[in-house]
């Protein structure tokens, strides 16, 4: 017992940490798996949330969280859509090899309630699997420059959920962000593509951020069918570099991170949640 309030005295941490420091712990590794948490490592980790604070870890580093082409088979860092953290069934697969959304932000709201902060990996580099879980139905884009043709990004959504995985049906989705050959590398604002690390293909269709990249053709037809005209006006997602994101929407105020919880929030989530106890863990 007086281990435990060592532990968790204040005296006992600034003589252990005298340079004031943060520990990181990397919350995954390459093939990252757990038995009996499959595809669910956001529960592995807010299990361990009451033992690594015990432990002193300050932050957790988490994997990229977004939908993968193979949802349940990569570790994140072949991007699909990143507005699908495991709460849209495309791809053949709802979750993810990470878990769920609802699972993610849990393990986030664990994490906090603990003292724990969470740092996202992300990856903005390149996207890869245009097109359908059905031998990449949909992807192609016969026109498109370059190393690779499948730069068509399409995306389900309430209103265009998955179909029958064909290129039509791929064609007509019209989830948030898509993406056509023209925001890749090569493309008419920057006719590049390697061999230099900035614009080479090394992954999948490289993403380009040079001014203007993003605006050519907000929507690619599907291989076979005719460009969609009609769609109703949306925001154009426009790339400036450095890597800065803008829409030409009216601007608003900007929402709270996706990672950052009130004080009020982690209480009730602390309230909702199981009690633990350090000593059980040392």
């Amino acid at each position: 017992m007086l281990l435990v309030v060592l532990l968790w005295s204040p005296c006992a941490t600034s003589a252990a940490n005298p340079w004031n420091g943060k520990v990181v712990l990397q919350g995954f590794w390459w093939n990252y798996w757990n038995n009996n948490y499959p595809n669910d490592w956001a529960t592995y980790l807010a299990d361990l949330a009451p033992r690594l604070r015990a432990m002193g870890i300050d932050a957790v580093w988490v994997p990229p969280t977004a939908k993968n082409q193979n949802p349940t088979g990569s570790v994140g860092y072949a991007p699909f859509d990143h507005y699908d953290l495991g709460d849209k069934f495309q791809c053949g697969s709802t979750t993810t090899r990470f878990g769920t959304k609802d699972a993610y932000l849990r393990m986030v709201a664990v994490l906090h309630a603990n003292g724990i902060d969470v740092i996202q990996d992300v990856v903005w580099n390149h996207l890869n699997g245009a097109g359908t879980e059905n031998n990449g139905a949909g992807g192609l884009d016969p026109s498109a420059p370059g190393s690779t043709r499948y730069k068509n990004f399409r995306y389900v959504c309430y209103t265009t959920p998955a179909g029958n995985g064909d290129a039509a049906d791929y064609g007509a989705r019209s989830g948030r962000f898509p993406k056509n050959w023209q925001n890749f590398h090569p493309n008419p604002d920057h006719n590049a593509e390697g061999p230099d690390d900035i614009t080479a293909s090394f992954f999948g269709p490289d993403i380009c951020y040079w001014n203007g990249a993003a605006r050519e053709r907000r929507f690619c037809c599907a291989a076979g069918s005719e460009p969609r005209s009609n769609e109703p006006e949306e925001p154009i997602m426009v790339f400036n570099a450095p890597r800065r994101l803008k829409t030409n929407v009216p601007t608003r105020s900007k929402p709270p991170p996706l990672l950052a919880l009130t004080a009020s929030t982690q209480e009730s989530v602390s309230a909702a949640l199981p009690t633990y106890s350090p000593t059980a863990y040392i």
